[in-house]
C-alpha cells in the first residue's frame, strides 16, 4: 500500500469515526452509562423485574456502543503506527497485513455508522414484514419464498430474532 493512499483512507477512516463519536455525544452516552448503573445497584428496582432487565439491556446497548467505539480508536492508532514502522523499513508483508486490517476498519467502522443511524427511541423495537405474492401464480409464489428466506438469513446473521405468524 503506498504512503499517499494510506493516508487518504486512514484520514477518511478517522474523519468518519469522529463523525460517529459526535453524533454518538460521547459525553451523554458516558453520563448516560453512569447514570443507569447507579440505578441498576439500586436493590429496590430489582422489584419490578421486567423493568430493571429493560434498564439491564439499555445499559448493554450503551456499553457496547462505547466499547466499540474506543475499540476501533486504538486500532485505528495501532494500524498507523503499524503502517509507518512497515513503510520505513519496506516490508511489503507487513504492509500487506495493513492492508487487510486496513479493510476490515473500513467494514467495522460502516457498520458502526449504520448503527448510529439506527439509535432512534422506536428502532431497538420490533417489525412486522408481510410477503404476499399476489397475481402471478407459482412464479410468484416461488420469489415470495426466496424473498422471505433472504430476509430471514438476514436476521440470523444480524442476530435479529425472526418468527413467522
Amino acid at each position: 500500500m503506498e504512503p499517499f493512499v494510506f493516508s487518504e483512507i486512514y484520514s477518511h477512516l478517522n474523519k468518519s469515526l469522529e463523525n460517529i463519536k459526535k453524533s454518538l455525544n460521547l459525553p451523554i452516552l458516558n453520563k448516560k452509562i453512569i447514570d443507569l448503573e447507579s440505578e441498576l445497584s439500586n436493590g429496590d428496582i430489582w422489584g419490578d423485574h421486567l423493568y430493571a432487565s429493560k434498564l439491564s439491556q439499555k445499559l448493554s446497548n450503551l456499553k457496547a456502543k462505547k466499547d466499540k467505539i474506543n475499540n476501533l480508536s486504538k486500532a485505528l492508532q495501532e494500524v498507523e503506527d503499524f503502517f509507518e514502522l512497515a513503510n520505513s523499513e519496506n516490508d511489503s508483508l507487513a504492509l500487506d497485513s495493513v492492508s487487510k486490517t486496513v479493510k476490515a476498519l473500513e467494514i467495522e467502522i460502516s457498520d458502526l455508522s449504520i448503527l448510529t443511524l439506527l439509535s432512534g427511541k422506536y428502532d431497538n423495537l420490533g417489525a412486522i414484514m408481510s410477503f404476499r405474492a399476489g397475481a402471478g401464480g407459482v412464479e410468484a409464489c416461488d420469489w415470495t419464498q426466496m424473498l422471505m428466506r433472504m430476509y430471514e438469513r438476514f436476521c440470523d446473521s444480524n442476530n435479529w430474532g425472526f418468527k413467522i405468524l
